[in-house]
Formats: structure tokens, C-alpha cells, sequence
């Protein structure tokens, strides 16, 4: 399996990065593709964290709250990977479709921070 299959994309990356996700990962997006933090040139400011399924489901929210109802995290492999907030008792999901989990993460992440229901400050503590 290559590395790139087992991070984000880089397109997700720079979008958390664009939102001032905290680049801290164990892989980095660089001009020659993804590298181990240990091989990364730091001075350089165009690396993007590669985020890993783990480095997300840490970062992820185990349940959100909207409107005064509970949705919790949970994890689909059905035709791909889906990533989704669901709640039981209601229809409503936030929810993704990709075919690589981390890519499935990396969205949901992304598509909390839009809609305002985490703050990138509560993720970077």
C-alpha cells in the first residue's frame, strides 16, 4: 500500500491548513510528495500535514452538538468510506463519500470547521 493512500489528500490538507489547523503530523505534503516528519525541510512554509486516519479520529469530535441535539461519530465502510455524524432518532446526518478513509475524515473535519460547529482553537489544544 503507498503512503499517499494512507493520508488525506493533498487538497484536504492545505484546505485545514488554510483554516489554521495545527500542522502537526507524523507525514508531510512537499514538493517530492509525502515524507516523514523526520525528512521534512521545516524552514520550508509550502509542507502541508498528511494527515493520517488516527491523527483525524484524535482530532475528530467523538459527538457535536446542534440545536440542543447530540449526533455522535461513526465510521462506514459501505461502497467506500463513509464518515458520519449521525443521531438515532433523527434523519439529519453530516456525512461523506470517499474511497479513502482518511479523505473521508479529513471532510468531515473540514465541513465542522465551516459550519462553525467545532473551532479550530478547540482542535489545536
Amino acid at each position: 500500500m503507498i503512503l499517499e493512500s494512507q493520508v488525506c489528500s493533498l487538497e484536504h490538507s492545505k484546505r485545514l491548513k488554510e483554516f489554521g489547523v495545527k500542522q502537526d503530523s507524523l507525514f508531510y505534503y512537499t514538493a517530492g510528495g509525502v515524507v516523514y516528519r523526520g525528512e521534512m525541510p521545516f524552514w520550508l512554509d509550502s509542507n502541508y500535514s498528511a494527515f493520517t486516519v488516527a491523527e483525524l479520529i484524535e482530532i475528530l469530535p467523538v459527538d457535536i452538538k446542534v440545536n440542543e441535539i447530540f449526533y455522535s461519530l461513526k465510521i462506514v465502510k459501505e461502497y467506500g468510506w463513509w464518515g458520519v455524524y449521525y443521531n438515532n432518532d433523527i434523519d439529519n446526518t453530516l456525512d461523506t463519500d470517499k474511497t479513502n478513509l482518511a479523505d473521508a475524515l479529513a471532510e468531515i473535519l473540514i465541513l465542522l470547521i465551516e459550519t462553525d460547529l467545532i473551532k479550530v482553537e478547540e482542535i489545536n489544544n
